[in-house]
């Protein structure tokens, strides 16, 4: 299995490390696993490229050592990850290993219009992979619009590590607390997030939004609440480490992420495991799992009336607050460790079984 540095994996880490804990303890089952990917934010074209080449020798080297029934490799469906799968796909050809690749996130645009060279490509991962997992019924629906072969495409789920969110829910003194977590990037939202306060405070309903992260939009929100006067009401934590991130979910009286991209969202996911009433984007593993209103409220990205309206209607309702609690910690344990590795064992098994 490839495993990601977890100072770079952010959610794919909280979701891997769980699964592969979990994995490795199945009776009959050995895991071993190489590394990849950067090391820090940011690396030369030239140090890029170098990496790369270092990895693909780590898992050639690895197949070579381990020959092992099933390679798993994690991964996005993205231009950029493309021309580096295409590396693995064809080492895994030319060392006869069976590879199973779990993309966290796609892209809709490549997987049903990719063309010329990017669609060769495409074409070569999918015909190089035993299977392809992807994390919603949206993007295997996405795929299979851009003529790729079904049968090869299979919804898997991320591991939600549920035993971390299992303690009680305990509010703080003051306002109640509105929840962002993600990195500051435009498809994110947190602009519309900030916009939306605005019309919080001025209904006279009181509430704090806390906003846990960094990124592009850092310096654009910080200026957005200056704009609109915010500055009681909205604050920064900074970018906090995914473990030390508990006590937020727990601590708080919903999650706000009206996101315009995801796959499978671990602060969605992970504020289901915590009990969190969820205000949202109807799409991809959101759609799949959650229903409106036992789990969420749903939102359109860009429409803040929209967004302060669902906020205004959870704060505004305690019996609303206590049946998501109750109704999200239940749905959470569809996805703890031991539920989703044995799909996954299955997955398995049919690789094995059709070589």
């Amino acid at each position: 299995m490839g495993v990601v540095n977890p100072n770079r994996a952010g959610g794919v880490f909280a979701t891997e490390g769980p699964f592969l804990e979990e994995l490795r303890s199945r009776a009959g089952v050995h895991v071993a696993t190489f590394p990849y990917g950067g090391l820090s934010g940011y690396e030369s074209t030239l140090r890029k490229s170098w990496r790369l080449v270092l990895d693909l020798l780590r898992f050639a080297f690895a197949v070579l050592r381990e020959r092992p029934d099933v390679v798993h490799l994690n991964s996005a469906f993205d231009s950029r990850a493309l021309f580096r799968d295409t590396g693995y796909v064809f080492f895994a050809r030319l060392l006869g290993a069976r590879l199973f690749i779990k993309y966290h996130g796609s892209s809709k645009l490549l997987a049903r219009e990719a063309k010329g060279m990017k669609r060769r490509l495409v074409n070569f991962v999918f015909r190089g992979t035993r299977k392809i997992g992807v994390l919603s019924s949206e993007e295997r629906e996405n795929f299979l619009s851009g003529g790729h072969p079904g049968e090869k495409i299979v919804v898997v789920k991320n591991v939600v590590n549920v035993d971390r969110f299992s303690g009680p829910r305990h509010g703080k003194p003051g306002p109640p607390e509105v929840l962002f977590v993600a990195r500051f990037v435009p498809s994110k939202g947190l602009l519309d997030v900030i916009r939306a306060m605005r019309i919080v405070v001025d209904r006279g309903i009181p509430a704090r939004l806390l906003c846990v992260g960094d990124g592009q939009e850092m310096e654009a929100a910080l200026g957005l609440v200056r704009t609109l006067g915010l500055a009681d009401a909205v604050s920064f934590q900074g970018y906090v480490p995914e473990p030390e991130t508990t006590d937020y979910y727990l601590t708080s009286s919903m999650l706000v992420l009206p996101t315009r991209t995801e796959g499978f969202s671990m602060t969605i996911f992970q504020a289901v495991a915590a009990g969190l009433p969820v205000v949202t984007t109807r799409i991809r593993a959101a759609a799949d799992y959650l229903v409106e209103p036992d789990n969420c409220l749903w939102i359109d990205p860009g429409d803040e009336k929209g967004i302060a309206a669902k906020i205004i209607e959870v704060l505004g309702s305690a019996d609303l607050r206590s049946s998501m609690e109750r109704n999200n910690r239940a749905l959470a344990r569809a996805f703890v460790p031991l539920r989703v590795v044995d799909e996954y064992l299955h997955v398995y098994r049919e690789i094995v079984s059709h070589c």
